[in-house]
């Protein structure tokens, strides 16, 4: 497989995107991404978080560049990625950015990441992201359906968690809802992870992507 790890606009290296920072907004921008590539054929698309959203809104305007999907701790219309009701962050403001922000990074790559995701445009982005949080699952929904594609859904560990138990409880529930998007989608709970899934079961982020690339190339829906 080719595989491809992008950043999203605002984030890493990449340049600041147009405002609102919307799943529809960040779908055209794949489609781009995509098309500007030259990648022939159906993708494989993992989304992790608010990237849920993205790639669900982009599966539904594109069904047919599809081939699969793994949606890692997706944020859900209606909740944000943590699990608290979007509608506490509809009057989110841009924080007031400092120097300090820009200061020279260390050379080890975690350092680095740290440095990129505390700069000044990714810092605002995050925050256009989440003052415009309702609006992309609004958007996600008017999508439409999911076209109907091996879809592998995993979520964190409720004991890695939010500590209010009931709304652990309901973002849990969100998930396996999820995974009933398409018919024959799997939910999977990644023991011993937090949101960060990539980071604290990478291993099982593999075994997802492999579960539906096994799928895709065996014609399975």
């Amino acid at each position: 497989t080719t595989v491809c790890v992008y950043d999203r606009a605002g984030y890493g290296w990449s340049d600041p995107g147009p405002s609102p920072r919307t799943a529809a907004q960040a779908a055209s921008e794949i489609a781009a991404l995509a098309s500007a590539a030259g990648w022939q054929g159906p993708l494989l698309l993992v989304g992790h978080s608010f990237g849920g959203l993205d790639i669900r809104t982009y599966a539904a305007q594109h069904p047919d560049a599809v081939a699969g999907m793994v949606l890692l701790d997706s944020s859900v219309p209606g909740l944000t990625l943590s699990g608290v009701p979007a509608a506490s962050f509809t009057g989110a403001r841009h924080p007031l950015a400092t120097a300090a922000l820009d200061e020279v990074p260390d050379r080890d790559e975690f350092s680095i990441a740290r440095y990129l995701n505390s700069r000044r445009k990714a810092v605002f982005t995050q925050m256009d992201e989440l003052g415009h949080f309702t609006r992309s699952g609004e958007e996600t929904a008017a999508a439409g359906a999911l076209p109907a594609v091996p879809l592998v859904v995993v979520t964190r560990d409720p004991a890695r968690g939010l500590p209010d138990a009931d709304a652990e409880a309901r973002w849990q529930q969100a998930q396996q809802g999820l995974a009933t998007l398409v018919a024959g989608g799997e939910w999977w709970t990644a023991d011993g992870s937090g949101h960060e899934i990539h980071r604290d079961r990478p291993d099982l982020v593999v075994a997802a992507v492999r579960r539906v690339l096994t799928r895709v190339r065996h014609g399975a829906r």
